[in-house]
């Protein structure tokens, strides 16, 4: 039995989930740091003895930047309303593994980028993107033989939402996608609502951009079949 997160401050209650039958055990390496973060001392500068350093303090009408480093907790399992299950098997660098109820696996880089397959794209651009930050936008190419798409990803703001597995704390991530070359140039927007203390998206919404309606999908049960791992995590959400 999985256990669901409730309302926050409210008493969680009991849900019944089916167990993940055949599903294979989730990998539990622990998290490597974040890719491309600088050393503790980069870009100090050594003071020379007997000169004096002038400190300029932070304005008083600076505000702290909304941030959260990379947190993904392997071995979440959400259940959309649309039905089945989405696990989380494996984290690596910056790459998210996931596997559905018909064992079908997809790494997202940054996690909220699915490559079309044998796709090739600038790699560290797309992990630019962490830590997220709100206001921060990559772009980046991807190429599949001769077909190309831009894509621009952009944390968009922090908001809490309201889903039947509870309320969260989120940042809103916006990725759109747009063919490059001849042929319709229609957009297709991806939005993702990504809960820190949930360690998983807990809410998406797909844009085709081609006059169709957009697709919802939300966190119905969002269960732990492994212990779930020590809630400290850098960053934080105001």
């Amino acid at each position: 039995m999985l256990r669901s997160i409730g309302l926050a401050g409210a008493e969680p209650k009991p849900v019944l989930t089916p167990p993940l039958i055949g599903a294979p055990q989730p990998l539990t390496r622990a998290r490597p740091p974040l890719v491309g973060a600088p050393p503790p001392n980069a870009g100090r500068i050594a003071p020379v003895v007997g000169v004096p350093v002038l400190v300029r303090p932070a304005p008083p009408s600076a505000a702290p930047r909304e941030t959260q480093s990379f947190r993904f907790d392997v071995g979440t399992a959400v259940f959309p309303t649309t039905g089945g299950v989405l696990t989380t098997e494996g984290v690596d660098g910056v790459d998210v593994v996931t596997v559905d109820e018909r064992h079908h696996r997809v790494i997202h880089p940054a996690a909220f980028f699915e490559p079309h397959e044998g796709a090739q794209y600038d790699r560290r651009m797309v992990e630019r993107f962490w830590p997220i930050e709100i206001g921060k936008s990559v772009r980046f190419v991807e190429t599949v033989g001769n077909e190309r798409w831009l894509h621009v990803m952009s944390a968009v703001r922090a908001e809490t939402v309201s889903v039947p597995a509870g309320r969260f704390r989120s940042f809103v991530v916006e990725r759109t996608m747009q063919k490059i070359g001849d042929g319709p140039r229609s957009v297709a927007t991806y939005i993702y609502w990504y809960a820190p203390k949930a360690g998983a998206i807990i809410k998406t919404e797909v844009r085709p951009g081609n006059g169709r309606p957009p697709v919802t999908e939300e966190a119905d049960v969002i269960g732990y079949p492994l212990p779930r791992p020590n809630d400290t995590s850098t960053g934080a959400l105001p």
